[in-house]
């Protein structure tokens, strides 16, 4: 083997390890592009946030794990079959909604008693097709439309001692009423305040 092809070998190889290395560098740079939808975002707020905050900055958190929460199945529905309440998916779902800093066990026993009773609906009045009563809203906001969450403004706020209502326009008014737990406001129930009233 002559020196001219020596040297012509190494530089190649030279040349092929450069090319792979600047290769594994450009693959480490490029964005990710992977969305994993059932991780939520985490919460950002100030655990000394007074009510309005707290309801505002819930709603921004929501905005961005709706996706990832609504994906839960909370019904089991197979074609032809009355449908039925999935208590692990309704589990997992308030799961989720806790694990936001924002929403208190009382809010969640509350849901679970409005999921029992509907699982009571079901039993007496078998649903097989169109959107599952009691589901066929969002849960959270009390409605299958609203505007931009980011863009939500508070209408009003009271406070009285421990516990604190606080009105948001989402496109619609609605009413949160929070109580102090371990220095923090927490949801305890959302409520539509033109019902009932």
């Amino acid at each position: 083997m002559n020196l001219k092809a020596l040297n012509m070998g190494k530089t190649l190889f030279w040349l092929y390890v450069i090319a792979v290395l600047m290769g594994l560098v450009a693959c480490e740079s490029a964005p990710k592009t992977t969305e994993v939808t059932d991780q939520l975002v985490p919460t950002e707020t100030s655990v000394t946030a007074g009510p309005d905050s707290r309801v505002l900055d819930f709603l921004k958190w929501y905005k961005a794990n709706e996706k990832a929460i609504d994906g839960i199945e909370r019904v089991k529905q197979v074609e032809g079959q009355p449908y039925e309440v999935n208590t692990a998916g309704t589990e997992e779902y308030l799961s989720k909604l806790k694990s936001s800093g924002f929403i208190s066990d009382v809010y969640l026993d509350g849901e679970r008693a409005e999921f029992k009773q509907i699982a009571s609906d079901y039993a007496a009045n078998p649903q097989t097709d169109g959107p599952p009563a009691g589901f066929d809203y969002d849960r959270v906001l009390l409605a299958q439309d609203w505007s931009d969450l980011d863009q939500t403004k508070v209408l009003e706020s009271k406070i009285a001692g421990e516990k604190a209502e606080v009105t948001a326009d989402i496109g619609m008014p609605l009413r949160f009423h929070l109580s102090k737990s371990g220095g923090n406001w927490m949801i305890d129930k959302i409520d539509n305040p033109g019902e009932g009233e």
